[in-house]
């Protein structure tokens, strides 16, 4: 069966509609997103400590576990390669 004129013309403006719904929505996020974002690489919280081990493994060669308040985290040493995995050439955090 064909579609009326009528139909096809519902059709196409309620699919615009939808498109125009969705860029709305996404606007206000992607506006934020430029304006406010900070596109550096820091580190948070116990990231330092990972980091550090991982500079420490990548420049010298040996593995050097650092401790926050003596405690050690159970993932450390797997933390501790997989950051290695991505620092082949020089350490930035």
């Amino acid at each position: 069966m064909q579609e009326s004129g009528k139909d096809m013309k519902k059709r196409s403006s309620r699919k615009r509609r939808v498109i125009i719904a969705c860029i709305l929505l996404a606007l206000p996020w992607l506006v934020t997103r430029n304006l406010f974002s900070d596109y550096q690489a820091a580190p948070h919280n116990d990231d330092w400590l990972y980091g550090r081990s991982v500079q420490v493994l990548a420049d010298e060669g040996y593995y050097q576990h650092v401790s926050q308040h003596g405690e050690l985290a159970a993932s450390l040493v797997s933390h501790v390669l997989w950051g290695r995995l991505f620092v082949w050439n020089e350490f930035s955090f």
